[in-house]
């Protein structure tokens, strides 16, 4: 396979994912007014174990998995289920578009944060995008002081 071809492989993995991750966006939001919200969690969570668990026994079985590091993985994994949990629980309580512009958010405070906390160089053209990216999620939310919901930090903090 050439470079090319891996390339459009590479392309329509993403694409196929992202819909897969709009899908269970969606599912979750539908399902969360029938269903309790941690028995959703732990469908969706047990079908991805499957799925990762077919992707281990492909790629070479559990020698893939090895680390010198198993204190950070657990707490990596620990702050994934908190991620996770919280914007369920958004998704749950707020309208879509909002839970999902809110989260959207997340990338533009990464790249403050890594200037701030890890002394990262992040030039002016990216700040104005993350500039840029905030006026976007406020012409999405048309924030209104006097409505304010601590639910939409749930989404924030995922």
């Amino acid at each position: 396979m050439n470079a090319a071809d891996r390339q459009l492989r590479g392309i329509a993995c993403i694409v196929v994912a992202v819909c897969f991750f709009s899908l269970q966006d969606a599912a979750i939001k539908w399902l969360s007014g029938s269903y309790p919200l941690h028995e959703i969690i732990l469908i969706r969570a047990s079908v991805a174990a499957l799925i990762i668990g077919f992707v281990i026994y492909l790629e070479g079985g559990r020698k893939i998995l090895a680390t010198t590091r198993p204190g950070l993985h657990l707490a990596r994994g620990l702050l994934i289920l908190g991620a996770n949990s919280c914007f369920f629980l958004a998704l749950a309580a707020m309208p879509l578009a909002e839970a999902m512009a809110l989260f959207f958010v997340a990338p533009l405070f990464i790249t403050a944060l890594s200037a701030l906390m890890l002394g990262e160089y992040v030039g002016p053209r990216r700040w104005f995008g993350v500039a840029l990216g905030l006026v976007g999620v406020l012409i999405v939310l048309r924030p209104d002081p006097s409505e304010f919901r601590l639910v939409g930090l749930l989404s924030v903090g995922a």
